[in-house]
């Protein structure tokens, strides 16, 4: 930095430089010369060391940090070299030693530093494991997915399909009777008729296959204890072995049906109503309404005769 001295002769400032300190310049006015002594200036004290770099920071600082950079001050050079004497010299080499004990200082303190960081992970091996890491996510997220779709394929029906099963009542449609209280799947909609007693028969027409519901009302003035339902059943089956020539092949089956125990009886069809068929029959009761429903067919749809049994529904 130079050195601010004003001339004696003139009163003109003028910049000395610090080589200069302790001597005497002449005045550079063309009309003046005179020799203007320049104060000495003492040596500035050497800078502090830097505090010491927390661990955190240093494990975050870039390559090109490693060397901490000393901002340098040096001296303007002299305008006239061959005036500096002999005294000068050793004060600047006693400051060029004093910055560099300083910064091998500095470097003492950042060895450590450094090796922490030569300890750390290089981009190049986080990439690696990252790389890694993604393959084991992928072959765990395949092995969920194929697991999965094994076990699904494990607990499908045939051919590896989990289809539920046709609907052996695809195409029929529902009957409703809001009257008598029920409801009933069946291949054609049905006709209603008033039959003996004043008992209401609910039948599709021909051809096979046939649903008939006979609807019987529950009479509030039965005697008390009077089971229409079981008394229905027991005449019905009577008369059919009655008439055995007509009714062949009669069968009968102790089950349970809409959470009561009945007895279902099957036989082949009368002659002259359907050709190599059976009829179904079963008897159910509720508060209002006995229910007796027929189910007619070959005897192939006869297999499916307990989906129709099952379509049945009664309306509270």
């Amino acid at each position: 930095m130079p050195i601010v001295v004003v001339c004696p002769g003139c009163g003109a400032k003028l910049n000395a430089p610090d080589a200069a300190a302790g001597k005497r310049v002449k005045c550079p006015k063309p009309d003046c010369g005179t020799a203007v002594p320049v104060p000495a200036v003492l040596p500035e004290p050497a800078p502090p060391p830097p505090p010491p770099v927390p661990k955190s920071a240093a494990l975050d600082l870039d390559d090109e940090d490693e060397a901490p950079k000393k901002p340098t001050k040096k001296p303007a050079r002299a305008v006239d070299e061959d005036d500096e004497d002999e005294d000068d010299r050793p004060r600047k080499k006693a400051k060029k030693r004093s910055y560099d004990e300083d910064d091998e200082d500095d470097e003492d303190d950042d060895r450590p530093k450094k090796k922490k960081k030569k300890g750390g992970m290089s981009p190049a091996l986080i990439g690696v494991l990252a790389l890694v890491g993604l393959l084991v996510l992928g072959g765990v997220g395949y092995g969920v997915y194929a697991l999965a779709f094994k076990k699904k394929d494990d607990t499908a029906g045939p051919g590896g399909s989990n289809t539920p099963a046709a609907d052996p009542l695809a195409g029929w449609t529902e009957h409703r009777s809001d009257r008598d209280k029920f409801t009933i799947r069946v291949p054609r909609q049905m006709m209603m008729r008033t039959v003996g007693g004043g008992a209401r028969e609910y039948k599709n027409p021909p051809p096979n296959p046939q649903v008939t519901v006979l609807v019987t009302d529950v009479k509030p003035n039965m005697p008390p204890g009077f089971d229409l339902r079981k008394t229905m059943e027991t005449g019905t089956i009577q008369q059919y072995k009655n008439n055995s020539a007509v009714f062949k092949n009669m069968t009968e089956k102790q089950i349970q049906y809409k959470g009561q125990s009945i007895t279902e009886v099957s036989f082949e069809s009368p002659d002259g109503i359907a050709e190599k068929s059976r009829v179904a029959v079963r008897i159910v009761g509720f508060d209002k309404f006995v229910y007796l429903i027929i189910v007619g067919g070959t005897s192939d749809f006869m297999a499916n005769a307990d989906a129709v049994f099952d379509s049945f529904q009664y309306l509270k």
